[in-house]
């Protein structure tokens, strides 16, 4: 069955010595595996539009055996990040990101878009990544349905904000500091102007989040909260550019601050 949809490529695989294993999210069926035939071919149809990162129109045939792609149109392509290293970094990470949290055939428009619209703030570099990949990995967390509780204690249902500053990481859930001391629980603290920035990322488009002030240290605190939530429910992902992107980070800070 032949079917036309929009996709993101996020990775490419060599297989043969022109052809190619491709994966993509597209907007109607999620993640998928295909195979491209010729695509590394000079002359080949397939070659612009099969290239890491770029967006754009497939048609392609839906089989049990296997996927394969007929046709790839670029709607807008993105080569430039290879211009810019921490560009690049960072978009690799949200590929190897989505492609290791996603099932196939899931369909995900709201995800889709999101992808899209980070590709659209790296590009233009006018925002802080950091805060942008953390903004963009609780909105993940939200598209894959773990987002964690944080309106009232799981325990005793309170809702006072003063004493709600524990996360029970297996749960998913918010803990008040009275039933962390009874029950002797196994939790995460955070910051309780951090519990309030990841409500309004939840309650806000990425714009909105992006225009929020949060302290360095807060970011950091997020980075390792949001770290070992994912693990814990994914495992170890093992995602190489991960480490990669904090070095550019930690790079780019340095250079801010001086």
């Amino acid at each position: 069955m032949n079917v036309e949809t929009e996709a993101v490529i996020l990775k490419t695989q060599k297989y043969k010595e022109y052809d190619e294993i491709i994966t993509v999210f597209t907007k109607k069926f999620g993640k998928v595996n295909m195979f491209a035939r010729s695509s590394k071919r000079i002359k080949s149809p397939l070659l612009s539009g099969t290239q890491l990162f770029g967006y754009v129109d497939m048609e392609i045939d839906l089989r049990e055996s296997g996927t394969k792609l007929f046709n790839s149109k670029i709607k807008k392509s993105y080569y430039k990040f290879s211009e810019d290293l921490s560009k690049y970094y960072f978009a690799s990470y949200i590929c190897e990101l989505i492609e290791k949290t996603q099932q196939e055939n899931q369909t995900d428009t709201r995800l889709f878009s999101m992808i899209i619209e980070v590709f659209e703030h790296i590009e233009k570099g006018n925002c802080n990544l950091k805060l942008l990949r953390l903004i963009f990995e609780l909105q993940l967390l939200k598209s894959l349905g773990i987002t964690p509780n944080l309106s009232n204690c799981n325990i005793c249902n309170s809702t006072d904000t003063d004493i709600l500053k524990h996360i029970d990481i297996y749960q998913g859930s918010i803990v008040c500091e009275n039933c962390v001391k009874n029950n002797k629980l196994n939790v995460y603290r955070l910051d309780k102007n951090l519990i309030r920035f990841i409500k309004y990322v939840y309650n806000n488009d990425i714009d909105k989040s992006l225009n929020v002030k949060i302290a360095d240290i807060l970011l950091e605190q997020l980075d390792k909260f949001i770290q070992v939530y994912m693990c814990s429910h994914f495992g170890n992902l093992n995602i190489n550019s991960y480490l990669i992107v904090k070095e550019e980070e930690k790079i780019n800070d340095n250079i801010r601050k001086n």
